[in-house]
């Protein structure tokens, strides 16, 4: 299949010149009464066509869009959205979807069909795209669009020899999704219209936008889910954790996710908090650990190739030092919990639980203890990496550091961009480093755990015998049950070995201003989500 498509910096201009003819991206009116208005840090790069929204982009655009497949609040599990149904055949090599029938695209571009799928699917695949899922999504159809059946209009089936058998996951909203679009608008109003004036089937709908500053929303009263409480949707661009906290004070804006850091100001200025709850599992790498492969860092004192017992012992002290209760009550303001397992491990998941795991024991005796049987008993170094992400990571950087200086362990600081860090895994040269990382909640533990296999292309992390042998068991375990309970034997050999060092289930704080009266965020949805449940006092 093969598709041409403008570059994005061509795309981002023209889509821009456009804006202005429209009238598009114009000063909106001044906030009413009935305005949501929402912090965030970045509004993206204002490419809305279905190729271009990925990434950052998306933040936004889900809001316009309906969840082709959801996730169910109360179980964590996936439910119906614009596809009612799905199903995998026996051969493991044909899914097949129904839609939900007469449902609404904005502006009167018709209803969604099974034509507007398949147009939407091939945009997402298209060479350029940057929607995550693209590989997976093209692999579900063998890069042919041809392999995408229409059977009718609400019908359609996916054919392929490489089966992606937890591809309903892959386009749940709480995952990256399928944000469903018109082919009809497409073909009469072309890409430009699509990149700078979107069209789908939300409870919000497009009005204008202006880079760098404001994307104005519009509810649809009679959406055919949920009808928004308010009568427009403001996003405001405020890049500043501190300055969202300002103007969240001032009421210039009611609602946006903030720093953990900032919890404890925002609550005595009397401002509300409701978090994203489960929204990620945090947990610790040390670097170079990459069991059985040739890049291992065999002289690093917590892997010690040649005494893998010690350098078990070592690892087990990084663990028992760190007082993981202190740091979610002090630096993450209380909103988390001890968690048992590392990358993809949830409390509130039933599936991903397990009687005989015990929670992580905070015992500096014990911990001096390991040291020495590990030939260590005067400490090492060790250069912990720090960098921001959705929770105060470099907060809770330095409380970890503090807590093995305790017992020993010299830390050599380092904070920076992820972008750094990110060079320095490409290249396997993260030996002698440790970091905290963070893994948003996805329903299907498969997703998650793909990215830390041996033969990853790219990105490496830490490698680990229990994620290699078992993950390809559950890439071709067509039943979800059996597939979590093979998650459940990788979490358990790396609980055993303490291949990562597990910390805790985070929660995202959302501040929440005075005319805000309920929400009822999605748990595991790592985004501001399900903005139509806010409810004005």
């Amino acid at each position: 299949m093969k598709t041409t498509r403008k570059t994005a910096g061509h795309a981002l201009r023209y889509g821009a010149m456009l804006a202005l003819a429209l009238g598009i991206g114009a000063a909106s009116p001044a906030a009413q009464a009935d305005d949501l208005t929402i912090g965030v840090g970045t509004l993206g790069t204002f490419e809305w066509a279905p190729s271009r929204n990925g990434h950052d982009n998306n933040l936004i655009a889900a809001h316009w869009a309906d969840p082709f497949i959801a996730l169910d609040a109360k179980t964590g599990q996936l439910s119906p959205g614009l596809a009612e149904s799905w199903e995998l055949s026996e051969d493991k090599q044909t899914w097949t979807f129904k839609l939900r029938a007469g449902v609404p695209f904005h502006d009167g571009w018709g209803t969604v069909t099974a034509a507007d799928v398949k147009y939407t699917w091939g945009e997402w695949i298209v060479e350029g795209t940057n929607h995550e899922p693209a590989q997976q999504m093209a692999q579900a159809i063998d890069g042919n669009l041809d392999n995408f059946e229409i059977v009718d209009d609400l019908t359609f089936k996916l054919h392929t020899t490489k089966p992606v058998l937890h591809l309903p996951a892959l386009l749940c909203s709480c995952d990256t999704g399928l944000q469903v679009v018109p082919k009809k608008y497409h073909d009469e109003k072309g890409f430009d219209a699509e990149n700078s004036h979107p069209i789908a089937t939300g409870p919000w709908k497009f009005v204008s936008g202006t880079p760098g500053v404001e994307v104005v929303l519009e509810a649809v009263k009679d959406h055919w889910r949920r009808p928004p409480k308010f009568d427009r949707l403001i996003f405001k661009e405020i890049p500043d954790d501190a300055a969202r906290l300002v103007q969240l004070q001032s009421g210039t804006i009611d609602l946006a996710a903030i720093d953990s850091s900032l919890v404890g100001e925002a609550k005595a200025s009397g401002l509300n908090i409701i978090p994203l709850p489960y929204f990620a599992n945090t947990f610790l790498i040390l670097g170079g650990s990459y069991w059985g492969d040739d890049a291992l860092d065999r002289d690093s004192p917590w892997i010690q190739a040649d005494a893998p017992e010690k350098g078990k012992a070592i690892r087990e002290a990084l663990s028992l030092a760190i007082d993981r209760q202190i740091i979610i009550d002090r630096i993450l303001g209380g909103y988390g919990e001890v968690e048992y397992g590392p990358v993809f491990q949830y409390n509130n998941n039933p599936g991903l639980m397990d009687p005989s795991w015990k929670l992580p024991e905070y015992n500096v005796e014990l911990a001096k203890q390991k040291l020495a049987e590990g030939g260590y008993p005067d400490g090492f170094d060790i250069t912990l990496f720090m960098y921001a992400d959705d929770i105060d990571l470099p907060g809770v950087g330095e409380a970890i550091a503090g807590m093995w200086e305790e017992i020993g362990i010299k830390v050599n600081r380092q904070s920076g961009d992820e972008g750094i860090l990110d060079e320095k895994l490409d290249a396997k040269s993260t030996d002698g480093m440790a970091w905290v990382k963070i893994a948003k909640y996805r329903p299907e533990p498969a997703s998650t755990v793909s990215v830390y296999r041996k033969d990853t292309p790219r990105d490496f992390k830490f490698f680990h015998p229990a994620i290699d042998d078992n993950y390809p068991k559950m890439a071709e375990e067509p039943d979800q049950a059996k597939r979590y309970e093979i998650a459940r034997e990788i979490l358990t050999g790396l609980i055993n070995d303490t291949a990562a060092i597990s910390l805790f289930n985070a929660h995202r704080p959302v501040i929440v201003g005075a005319k805000i009266g309920d929400w009822q965020p999605t748990p595991g949805d790592p985004e501001l989500n399900s903005l139509e449940t806010v409810a004005p006092k």
